[in-house]
């Protein structure tokens, strides 16, 4: 939806104009490089139309939003198992944040 709305590239625009962004969940994801990731956290059927994983890379790293967080603990823990070898995975619960200036 953020390709097709196009919403990506105001985004992007925005945040290299040095416009303040916060995002939480879903909203923090998208600024990594790729969003291969966090596929097993959604149902992919919700998004046929989704061609590439590719995110905006804003951010040199991945966030793992509601680390160890109910109802998402075992599929966390999963995706860090997996992927914290492959990728710059950085956990977060739901009490935690990541601030960059």
């Amino acid at each position: 939806e953020l390709r097709k709305s196009q919403t990506d590239e105001i985004i992007s625009k925005l945040i290299n104009q040095g416009k303040p962004y916060i995002g939480s969940s879903a909203g923090s994801i998208i600024l990594a490089p790729d969003i291969e990731y966090i596929k097993n956290m959604d149902d992919a059927s919700k998004a046929p139309e989704l061609s590439s994983t590719t995110a905006l890379g804003i951010i040199n790293f991945s966030i793992l939003p509601h680390f160890k967080e109910e109802p998402f603990s075992d599929i966390t823990q999963e995706i860090f198992s997996h992927f914290y070898e492959k990728t710059v995975l950085v956990p977060l619960t739901n009490t935690q944040f990541i601030c960059i200036n």
